[in-house]
């Protein structure tokens, strides 16, 4: 059911980040999580406010390197998390269009005569 650990997301959220970690965690848009908790705080606010102040209170933030790691997702329902197949292939090709740059200097620097001239008076 939870794609991944749960935390709270302050850094997305808008109150403490509850609905967002939970988002996260589910694999779902944030903004359904958030319809969801609205709906609950409508219906009965009693237990919204003991649900929500328990996961603000025992949910801890997420460590400092868990959100760097996320892939390029495609969504294939509406309700679930990541990007159109559109959105998708424009981040990808962003993403390559960097890595040729970056290769290309990486190139510049390696087919230079300087490079060639430093590295054999590294073996000396």
């Amino acid at each position: 059911m939870f794609d991944k650990p749960l935390y709270r997301d302050p850094h997305n959220g808008k109150l403490a980040g509850v609905c967002a970690g939970l988002a996260r965690s589910l694999g779902a848009e944030t903004w359904l999580i958030r319809i969801l908790a609205v709906t609950l705080a409508i219906t009965n606010l009693g237990l919204f406010l003991i649900i929500y102040g328990a996961a603000w209170l025992f949910l801890d933030k997420p460590p400092q390197n868990s959100y760097q790691n996320d892939a390029v997702t495609i969504k294939a329902k509406v309700w679930q998390r990541g990007n159109t197949a559109s959105q998708a292939i424009n981040e990808l090709e962003h993403q390559f269009d960097d890595f040729e740059l970056r290769l290309r200097k990486l190139e510049k620097v390696v087919t230079a005569r300087d490079f060639e001239l430093h590295s054999q008076f590294k073996n000396l």
